[in-house]
């Protein structure tokens, strides 16, 4: 019973945490923002998921999509620094590493390659490219 009540209100302090992540985006360029948006819908993610902690594959594979879809979208202009700080205010280092997840599954994984290259897709699409 104890135990139990622990891990709900541990739960529920992760599920705050990244409520307070995915709105503390407000802040931040509207063009980053449109991108953020556009990513979260046509990727079928939550913003919190996105701009959230978590580690989980389901969760990190879109966040790696996300950085590498702000890099190519802004045609390398929007610097790391930038996209960290959209993504809770992740360093420069962790970009990379999303990057270069990124790239290895864009090798090794028909399903996130047909995923990322359907949202550039529907990117150029929308904006006429």
């Amino acid at each position: 019973m104890i135990a139990d009540a622990y891990y709900e209100q541990k739960e529920l302090a992760y599920e705050l945490k990244d409520m307070m992540n995915a709105i503390s985006h407000i802040n931040k360029p509207a063009y980053l923002l449109d991108y953020f948006d556009f990513f979260c819908q046509h990727m079928d993610v939550s913003p919190g998921d996105i701009a959230g902690t978590s580690r989980k594959q389901e969760i990190y594979m879109p966040r790696c999509q996300f950085v590498a879809f702000v890099r190519e979208i802004s045609n390398e202009t929007i610097t790391l620094k930038e996209i960290g700080r959209l993504l809770s205010d992740r360093d420069h280092s962790s970009i990379i590493n999303s990057l270069e997840a990124h790239s290895e599954w864009m090798v090794i994984s028909d399903a996130y390659r047909q995923g990322y290259n359907g949202l550039m897709k529907m990117w150029r699409l929308r904006n006429g490219k």
